[in-house]
């Protein structure tokens, strides 16, 4: 019985370190954040994979749409502002979707759509949710969870 203790264990710290190391290569990835206001993008915005995981990693737990994704960064990480649709570049979106599919932590949604319905969705892979919980645990036990943002004018009442 204590054998199969000391093996969960083992697997235990191996998948820990497994998101440490996952979470160091998002870290240590350097991005520039382009965000549209009134009628230009803004100049760009130093940030990590990290910053941009963590943004839009609650919204994909189930799935979101591309155009969804590209408001939860600007949310998240700009300055009010910004016009609703589309504030980040396309393809900068999509790049780093490239990039949290080749981690494993993200993947394109298996959910059927209406056929009529042209968006694409992304999804975290189960890896992708193992990773972000893990994440939002070691942010709750430290206390520095993310203070919830102001609702936007939409979504009030």
């Amino acid at each position: 019985m204590s054998d199969r203790s000391g093996q969960d264990q083992k697997d235990s710290s191996k998948k820990d370190d497994e998101y440490r190391e996952v979470v160091k290569v998002l870290s240590n990835n350097n991005v520039n954040l382009y965000v549209w206001y009134e009628d230009k993008w803004s100049d760009p915005e130093p940030t990590t994979l990290l910053r941009i995981f963590e943004a839009i990693a609650p919204s994909l737990q189930v799935e979101n749409s591309l155009e969804n994704i590209g408001t939860d960064i600007a949310l998240a990480l700009a300055k009010p502002g910004y016009r609703s649709k589309w504030p980040v570049p396309t393809n900068h979106i999509k790049h780093w979707l490239s990039d949290f599919l080749s981690l494993g932590l993200m993947e394109p949604s298996s959910k059927k759509h209406s056929v009529t319905d042209k968006y694409e969705y992304w999804s975290l892979s189960k890896f992708g949710r193992d990773v972000f919980s893990s994440l939002r645990k070691l942010e709750l036990w430290a206390g520095i969870s993310k203070e919830e943002a102001a609702p936007e004018n939409e979504e009030l009442w």
